[in-house]
């Protein structure tokens, strides 16, 4: 996503914009953020490879919206063409200690308007939030890209894609405990 699309939040809540009559969605996630000693231009092998090169590991809100209501049952070429339906990523604390515990043990809940939407956990992104840094980081290699040091790199869907509208509320927790709050605002 584009620079201007990342919120990095340590407290309170935070106000988010979407596109009044598009479509917007929360999605819990898991946020890696690369050291700045990442190497770039190399493929890895396994996801062993990579860790000593994951700075941090945050909780995180990706949000998707478009000015498309119907987007996403337009298919996956609709959605690519709108960016991925990509809006931005609320990046929150620091999960301390995550490779310490197996993704299994790192769970997450998603509220939307006070009810709970979605629960999960860090095994619910196949292979765990590495196995999709070494996914994305091969990839770009094989396309003649890098990932940078410094880059946050959201990992899927830890709860679900929660639909959103204006004046809604959306509160994720992980580990148990409050992590993220936003308000959903017009843009």
């Amino acid at each position: 996503m584009f620079a201007k699309a990342l919120f990095v939040t340590s407290e309170g809540a935070v106000d988010f914009p979407v596109i009044r009559g598009g479509y917007a969605a929360a999605e819990a996630e898991f946020a890696l953020r690369l050291s700045d000693d990442f190497p770039v231009d190399r493929g890895f092998e396994t996801v062993e490879e990579l860790e000593p090169y994951v700075a941090a590991v945050h909780a995180a809100i990706e949000m998707a919206g478009s000015p498309l209501p119907t987007l996403s049952a337009l298919g996956p070429g609709a959605v690519v063409s709108d960016f991925g339906n990509n809006t931005g990523l609320v990046v929150g604390p620091e999960l301390a200690d995550f490779f310490a515990r197996q993704p299994s043990d790192w769970p997450a809940e998603a509220d939307v308007n006070g009810t709970l939407a979605g629960t999960g956990s860090a095994d619910r992104i196949p292979g765990g939030p590495l196995a999709a840094l070494l996914f994305l980081a091969n990839a770009l290699v094989a396309e003649g890209a890098t990932l940078r040091p410094g880059d946050w790199i959201s990992t899927g869907a830890s709860t679900g894609v929660h639909p959103v509208a204006i004046s809604d509320t959306v509160h994720v927790r992980f580990d148990g405990k409050p992590a993220i709050a936003l308000r959903i605002v017009a843009a």
